[in-house]
């Protein structure tokens, strides 16, 4: 079973002094990406209930990147990292990988692609913020056939 945290993203275009410019719908559509870092993303999960910990590293069996995907529907680019689990977590379970996943995008595996720009097609410099303070997070489960 797969477990997906999906998070709305923020992009930002030109930063230079003294403001930034929103991204259009180009540039959003060929931001879809995945870091490089996809076998180290749960190797710092902690909470301060060691319990929680145990459980939900016994229920996820691996984990997956940080992708950015556009969804034409919303118009948004959102985070997303997928995890395998061998059953559903439980709230606290849940809320406990969410946080984890959140700090990963802030300060972990997302941070560099809001301190590196990225290309569009324009030539314009993008930089992505995969966690941003009043983001909105949700959670999908999926079927692996």
């Amino acid at each position: 079973m797969l477990l997906t945290i999906i998070g709305d993203s923020e992009v930002s275009i030109d930063c230079g002094e003294p403001t930034c410019r929103a991204a259009t719908t180009q540039e959003l559509k060929s931001l879809n990406m995945t870091s490089d870092e996809s076998s180290t993303f749960l190797e710092y999960f902690w909470t301060a209930n060691k319990e929680v910990e145990a459980s939900v590293l016994t229920k996820v069996t691996s984990s997956g990147d940080l992708t950015f995907v556009y969804r034409a529907d919303t118009g948004y680019l959102y985070s997303e990292t997928t995890y395998t689990v061998t059953e559903k977590l439980s709230d606290i379970e849940l809320a406990a990988l969410i946080d984890y996943t959140q700090g990963q995008w802030s300060d972990g595996i997302g941070e560099s692609f809001e301190q590196i720009p990225h290309s569009t097609p324009g030539g314009n410099e993008a930089y992505i913020s995969a966690w941003h303070r009043k983001q909105v997070v949700r959670h999908e489960y999926s079927n692996t056939d």
